[in-house]
Parts: structure tokens; C-alpha cells; sequence
């Protein structure tokens, strides 16, 4: 049997959304014992127990909330405490997610569990801090999104978990180009949520329209894509960003975009119905262990254009049905928005 925990609403997000398949994988081989999470399913109460953050109001109105970094180490840090404190019945193994684990891992192996799970949304820590450090020193827009406490915090898990699950090739590589036996890892096969599919209605435009979701950083390659679509020489275009900045030097930087290119959009609605009438999804991160939304992108039948350094880039057929760019690369991102353009 199995204690699951992840500091994400039962299918919320892509944490959420990866943690909710695992809860129905382990609950449909009849090995779910409990779940604690931030939010749990309206039928779960008897199974779950929802985790409240008090930090979390105190979050919002303390500067910390411009340093999102140090939120999400405190934030994760803050619930995997808390997990552990409310470890008190033995199960066969504990599993939790990268940066909220070791704590509860610890306590769990004290008190006699036999098997600890780490699943990672990302890459080895390490690499990922070597792409952010690439991201922000030639892009100096913000700070980094990686504080150093989480980066030591996750190379302790890595110690005592007995195994890892990663989301995707690209991220299994990593842990193997640092040492890591192969026997620890275990592959994860995300699964797409079934209302991604192409739209059933003929378009209505000539808008040659891209779209982008998900928060808006550098180590996300926000920038990139301004770049690069401030450079298309198409007028009847359309970019649409669907998201938010997490912090002030983005938001001023998304700002001033916005004021000098009318064809930019930003929202933050579902991205489905706007998915549905796109010409292009373009994912260009320094980092992205997986990356649900061009795969939900791909699922619309959308065409993608990922960088080298995301996960999801293992289903794209180079030619048929998106481009891998070079990482951090927006004359390579201006160069496949015209020729998908041109093949529309």
C-alpha cells in the first residue's frame, strides 16, 4: 500500500494533473492507503486529507512574493514538513515529488516504511541550475526562479529515495550523465487530458495565430518569443500569451512588449479554445522536464515549436508535426514561425 503526497490540487496544473494520474494508477492497482495534497477530489475525503498552508496569505502580502524563488522553496518546504508531521501510520512506501519530500521520506523511513518514491517533473537539479544560470546571465530580466536551499534540498533526496521516476527521456539522461544508476530510474508516460482534440468548427480568420501557456520567465524563454515574433513581418499576426509574470523585472519587461507590439496578447483563460484556433504553439524553455501544453498543443492538432531542452520534444516528428529549436535561440524560433507560416 501507498502514502502519496504533492504540495497541487488533485489534477490542478501540471503538478496537479501529474499527481492525479498518479493517485488513479495506484488506486486502480488497488495500492492507494492515503493522499495529502492541497486539494483533493470532491470523493476522496475518506482517503485524503487536504493540507492547508497558513504561509500561504502571509506570501502574498510579504515582498517574498517578487522573489519566486525563495516562495516556492518556502511554499514546498513549508508542506513537506507538514506531511511529515502528519505521518503516523506505517504504509508499504511513501512517494512524493521533488523539493517537497525530504522531510516526509525521512520520517517515513523512521517510522518504518519500506520504500521511498521520488517523482521528478524535472531534469537532474544540477542541469536545470546550469540552464537557469544560462538564462539569466545573458538575460538578466529577473532573478532566478531556483533558490540554492532548494537545489541543495533535492540532492539530499536524491540520496535516500530507493527510486526516481522521471517524466521523460530527456530528463532520465540527465541523471545518468551524473552518475546515477539506471536501475533507480523509472520512466513516467504523462497522459494528456482526453478534451485536448482538434476543433470541430472551420476558422473564421486569416489570423496567423501563436499561442504560448504557462508562466511567463525567463527560463521559460518568454523573451525568446517576443523576440522572435517582434521580428515576423506579418501583419495580420497574432501572439497570445496565456499566463502570468512571476515577478516585477518580468512584468515591467512584458509590459514595455506590450506597449510597442499591438499584436501581442496576454490572458489567462483555458487555453483549449484558443489552442483550437491556432496556427503554432511555440515552447521555448532553458528547462522543461516535460511540458504538458505543446503536447496538448500537438493533441489539437496544432504544430509545435519546443527548444532542445524540453521533455515533450520526444513526440515531435521533425517536419510533420513541429520543430526542435536550439535552446535559448530566437533567430531559430523566427525561422520555423515562417516556414510553418508559409506551409499554412
Amino acid at each position: 500500500m501507498k502514502t502519496l503526497a504533492c504540495n497541487a490540487p488533485y489534477n490542478l496544473g501540471g503538478m496537479g494533473a501529474h499527481f492525479a494520474q498518479i493517485v488513479e494508477e495506484t488506486r486502480a492497482l488497488d495500492e492507494l492507503q492515503t493522499y495529502m495534497s492541497t486539494g483533493i477530489h470532491p470523493d476522496d475525503e475518506l482517503v485524503a486529507s487536504q493540507v492547508d498552508q497558513a504561509l500561504t496569505g502571509w506570501l502574498v502580502k510579504n515582498p517574498l512574493r517578487f522573489s519566486a524563488g525563495l516562495q516556492r522553496y518556502a511554499s514546498e518546504d513549508l508542506f513537506d514538513r507538514t506531511v511529515a508531521r502528519r505521518l503516523t501510520n506505517r504504509t508499504e512506501t511513501f512517494a512524493g515529488f521533488s523539493g517537497q519530500f525530504f522531510h516526509a521520506a525521512t520520517r517515513a523511513r523512521k517510522i518504518g516504511f519500506e520504500t521511498l518514491e521520488l517523482h521528478s517533473t524535472a531534469a537532474h537539479i544540477e542541469y536545470a541550475a546550469e540552464r537557469y544560470r544560462e538564462a539569466h546571465t545573458r538575460w538578466p530580466i529577473e532573478r532566478s526562479v531556483l533558490d540554492p536551499r532548494m537545489i541543495k534540498k533535492q540532492l539530499r533526496e536524491y540520496e535516500i529515495a530507493d527510486r526516481i521516476y522521471v517524466p521523460s527521456e530527456y530528463a532520465r539522461q540527465t541523471f545518468i550523465d551524473r552518475g546515477f544508476d539506471e536501475s533507480k530510474l523509472v520512466r513516467t508516460y504523462l497522459k494528456i487530458n482526453p478534451r485536448f482534440v482538434p476543433s470541430e468548427e472551420t476558422r473564421r480568420d486569416e489570423t496567423f495565430r501563436v499561442i504560448y501557456s504557462g508562466d511567463l520567465t525567463v527560463t521559460m524563454g518568454t523573451h525568446l518569443l517576443l523576440e522572435a515574433f517582434s521580428r515576423l513581418d506579418i501583419r495580420d499576426a497574432e501572439l497570445i500569451l496565456i499566463g502570468a509574470p512571476l515577478s516585477r523585472g518580468m512584468l515591467r519587461y512584458i509590459e514595455e512588449w506590450a506597449a510597442k507590439e499591438p499584436r501581442l496578447k496576454i490572458v489567462e483563460e483555458d487555453s483549449l479554445p484558443l489552442l483550437q484556433h491556432a496556427d503554432c504553439y511555440v515552447h521555448p524553455p532553458y528547462h522543461d522536464g516535460y511540458g504538458y501544453a505543446p503536447v496538448e498543443a500537438l493533441y489539437c492538432g496544432v504544430p509545435v515549436i519546443l527548444s532542445e531542452d524540453t521533455g515533450a520534444k520526444e513526440n515531435v516528428v521533425e517536419g510533420q508535426n513541429g520543430y526542435v529549436v536550439p535552446t535559448g535561440s530566437w533567430d531559430a524560433i523566427l525561422e520555423r514561425l515562417i516556414q510553418i507560416y508559409n506551409s499554412r
